[in-house]
């Protein structure tokens, strides 16, 4: 089994003993199916915790997990692949379910789309996804009201246009 980049701190098995739940030192928790003779990784890893994971477990027949790490949150998640976040925008969630140890928020492609960037000190406390909560710590909360990307990114501009602004107005 394959787990990022490096130690496996914590494992668990679920009840029927066909899946093992593991979280590392890469900051995220994964889920094995263990029913074949090469353990597969099941679905997307969760991610979200900006430092090692040291313990993830079950709760609620398995229909969610808590984990706590380093960077001192508890976070509980939903195992349903699909779940995202009732405080972002489920299209962008589904579009970009990814968020790696640079805080980068990405799309799941072999060449991955970016969506943002969050700075160091705001990660430990962002919630996306299938993160449904911070244990100890007040959730970090984005506006998407006037969250534009893509080819619409220019939308985001809403301020007067004029001759007198823009590059050409400062040569």
């Amino acid at each position: 089994m394959y787990h990022g980049t490096g130690y496996v701190g914590s494992i668990v098995f679920t009840s029927d003993e066909q899946r093992l739940l593991s979280a590392a030192d890469d900051h995220t928790i994964r889920l094995w199916d263990l029913s074949t003779e090469d353990p597969q990784q099941v679905g997307r890893p969760w991610e979200g915790h900006n430092a090692e994971v040291k313990d993830a477990f079950f709760l609620n027949n398995e229909s969610q997990i808590i984990s706590c790490s380093d960077d001192g949150t508890i976070r509980i998640w939903d195992v349903d692949e699909s779940s995202t976040n009732p405080n972002s925008p489920a299209e962008l969630q589904t579009s970009f379910p990814r968020i790696d140890r640079n805080g980068w928020v990405h799309s799941d492609e072999e060449e991955p789309k970016l969506l943002f960037w969050l700075p160091p000190h705001y990660r430990s406390t962002f919630v996306w996804g299938r993160c449904r909560s911070l244990v100890n710590a007040e959730p970090l909360q984005l506006d998407f009201s006037r969250f534009v990307h893509g080819e619409r990114w220019a939308e985001c501009w809403t301020g007067p246009v004029s001759a007198s602004s823009g590059p050409e107005a400062s040569s």
